[in-house]
């Protein structure tokens, strides 16, 4: 008897977890108007879902079928602001919201986001000094005050990359690192162009270094704004524009693909 309410219970509990695959709660400072839950497609945003926001500030988006990993964003009531999370394996999440200081917004329910939240403070803190010595560097009047600036501007880029380069190193498993390695622009060839031969070889080392740290193998990286203008880019501009050597490209990333039905759908379309 106990097994067979046991077997029911796990039924029903079954039951229940897969009739709301996804749900997220986005408590805010509106008291009404439509939200939306949307995902990145390059710099598109696709929606997933709406829900009314209710007196109390509360708007719950939930689903049946849980939604692929990748970057998300909130667009508030009057469509005037976004602000990112990122959704991954768990997918009951919670989010607080002030749209004055959409800085301190708080996701919980979801590890990813510890991670991805603490980037996104310390790019707003280093953009905001990236963006001071930027300014300082075009009203400077001598060639001492925009040396001074150059270089300060050059340590705080200098920072901003090591920062990313060590997300990518402590945390390899973690969307942060897939998304960050997306970002990349690929190293450029050092060798002056002298000859034929070198301008060949230089084309040659930025195309084998183009998707360096990239998987094919999972789908989050075509939901965020880097990877779609990335493989467009390379087909457009790094791949001869020759039929068979394309088609042959695309075939073997095609393969990389297999297990990632996402992935494998975007590039085949």
């Amino acid at each position: 008897m106990k097994k067979i309410f046991f077997t029911l219970f796990a039924a029903i509990l079954f039951q229940l977890v897969s009739a709301q695959a996804y749900k997220v709660s986005l408590q805010s400072t509106y008291k009404s108007g439509i939200a939306y839950l949307t995902h990145y497609n390059g710099a598109n945003l696709n929606v997933d879902d709406s829900a009314a926001v209710n007196s109390n500030g509360l708007a719950v988006f939930s689903g049946s079928n849980p939604l692929p990993s990748g970057i998300y964003a909130i667009v508030f009531p009057g469509k005037r602001f976004t602000a990112d999370f990122l959704i991954g394996k768990e997918q009951v999440i919670n989010i607080k919201a002030d749209t004055a200081q959409l800085i301190n917004m708080t996701v919980t329910g979801s590890s990813e986001n510890i991670l991805f939240q603490q980037y996104q403070h310390y790019v707003a803190k280093q953009g905001k000094l990236l963006t001071e010595e930027r300014q300082a560097y075009i009203n400077s009047t001598t060639a001492s005050d925009s040396l001074l600036h150059e270089k300060a501007y050059r340590k705080y880029n200098d920072e901003l990359n090591q920062y990313r380069n060590n997300i990518i190193k402590n945390n390899p498993a973690s969307m942060m690192a897939i998304i960050l390695n997306a970002m990349k622009e690929p190293p450029y060839p050092t060798k002056v162009p002298l000859t034929h031969q070198d301008s060949a070889d230089n084309y040659q080392f930025y195309k084998t270094h183009y998707w360096e740290g990239i998987t094919f193998m999972d789908g989050c990286i075509v939901r965020t704004p880097f990877f779609p203008p990335k493989f467009q880019r390379y087909y457009r501009d790094v791949m001869p524009q020759d039929p068979d050597s394309i088609i042959k490209d695309i075939d073997y990333k095609l393969l990389l693909a297999r297990s990632s039905p996402e992935m494998y759908e975007y590039m085949l379309n």
